[in-house]
């Protein structure tokens, strides 16, 4: 049973950061936080929930060691390839072409960690700014902000391990950084573009002129709503839309949801990725509807552009992959017959990959015959028992169906993978995602039920 002092505490950070604590680390938690109290505090547990009461999540010591605590990350340079090709190759000119007479961009990376996401914008900004505005000089503001100090010293001093850089071509990290003792140096005049403040998202007033939080181009906020309730993402969300101006994009984590139904906000699919675009401003860029598309806000989105995973060794592997990649391709330009035709092709090719299958369980579900697509995701099941999309998708389909029996089955069972995986192995099928990541919203999902 646990102490008082510790519900209580529970109670305290969901009120003041949003921040749920999760009920199978409370056990692990609760020792940590005596530790601290009693070691690096002086505290007794009840004295430590006291002074957190009556003080400042900003200035205070007892918040500052507590959230540090609550909120070790780790993060590193260009995470998640497929965004930021995305904002290099989309959103970034987009947003330059319009502001091409004032020749101002604000930027937002909430929730920064250790700054390693606002510097990989500083340096992407500088890669594209020469090109596409040769010849003028803009004014580029990038904010970061995170409600643990201890990340945010780390960030300001722009001094980095080899791990930040696992994913990064060693080319740009001898570009824009010095090698200094055991790390590395970020150069000067990319650290002078991204200004790091404190920051917490369930409490602070934004927009605000006073902090500078407003008129934003682009927010980017990841991996951060999986840890909130609903409730508490609905709101910090209507606040991030208020905070960008029109047009604007708010970017969000690939597994995190709860943004549908935002005032503001429109979903929209760009190269299969889903953003958050502010107002009724028409697009420059041609969007389609992608038949991958958003789930409703309890269920997890299985991104398409993920990168090929076939089950068996197989012949004519390019010419597999090709097909599903062009599949793919032509159920978002809404030719769902030709698609067909390419998963058909990829299946007489390897009969005993459940991609193809999957990719035509979403054109049946797309074309509203979801007892086909049932039919069919089942098929996949067959052939891959531990073909994880089919049921986070068959999940979403009973939920819709109000069969909660049958949802719980499909969730338990992808649970059921998930938990068998080290916490830091790579969700491929999710980008960027990580086991542990996807575990918590899975275990969200499953508390709602």
């Amino acid at each position: 049973m646990q102490a008082a002092w510790f519900d209580d505490l529970i109670r305290l950070v969901l009120t003041r950061t949003g921040i749920v604590i999760r009920e199978q680390d409370s056990p692990l938690l609760s020792k940590e936080i005596e530790i601290l109290s009693s070691k690096q505090l002086g505290l007794t547990p009840t004295e430590l929930l006291m002074s957190l009461h009556q003080s400042k999540t900003e200035s205070s010591k007892v918040w500052r060691e507590l959230l540090a605590l609550l909120t070790v990350g780790e993060s590193y340079f260009f995470r998640d390839q497929g965004q930021f090709s995305l904002l290099r190759d989309h959103i970034l000119p987009e947003l330059i072409a319009h502001n091409s007479e004032s020749r101002r961009l604000r930027i937002w990376s909430a929730a920064c960690s250790s700054g390693e996401e606002a510097y990989s914008m500083a340096i992407l900004l500088s890669q594209l700014l020469p090109v596409l505005a040769a010849g003028q000089k803009w004014d580029i503001t990038i904010v970061a902000s995170d409600i643990n100090q201890a990340v945010l010293d780390k960030a300001r001093a722009g001094i980095y391990s080899a791990w930040s850089f696992r994913r990064v071509d060693p080319a740009v990290k001898e570009m824009y950084f010095t090698k200094q003792g055991d790390g590395w140096k970020l150069n000067q005049d990319i650290q002078n573009m991204v200004h790091f403040c404190y920051g917490n998202l369930q409490e602070d007033q934004y927009p605000s002129l006073a902090s500078a939080l407003h008129n934003f181009d682009l927010i980017i906020c990841r991996n951060v709503f999986i840890y909130f309730q609903a409730e508490t993402v609905n709101h910090i969300a209507s606040k991030l839309a208020a905070c960008l101006n029109e047009p604007g994009y708010l970017i969000a984590g690939h597994g995190e949801l709860g943004l549908r139904g935002i005032k503001g906000l429109e979903t929209t699919s760009l190269d299969n990725l889903v953003v958050y675009k502010k107002g009724n401003t028409a697009p420059t860029l041609i969007v389609r509807p992608a038949i991958f598309k958003s789930a409703p806000p309890a269920i997890i989105p299985i991104p398409a552009a993920t990168p090929i995973l076939i089950a068996k060794a197989i012949k004519s592997v390019p010419v597999f992959a090709k097909l599903l990649q062009d599949a793919k391709t032509l159920a978002n330009q809404g030719q769902y017959d030709m698609a067909a035709h390419h998963c058909q092709q990829a299946i007489d090719i390897n009969q005993d990959s459940p991609q193809p299958h999957f990719v035509l369980a979403q054109i049946a579900e797309v074309q509203g015959n979801r007892q086909e697509s049932k039919i069919i995701l089942k098929k996949a099941l067959y052939l891959d028992h531990e073909f994880l999309p089919a049921y986070v998708e068959l999940f979403n389909i009973y939920i819709q169906e109000d069969n909660k029996k049958l949802a719980e089955k499909m969730l338990d069972s992808a649970l059921q993978i998930v938990r068998s995986l080290p916490g830091h192995t790579p969700i491929h099928l999710y980008e960027e995602t990580s086991a542990s990541e996807l575990l918590i919203l899975l275990e969200k999902f499953q508390t709602r039920l």
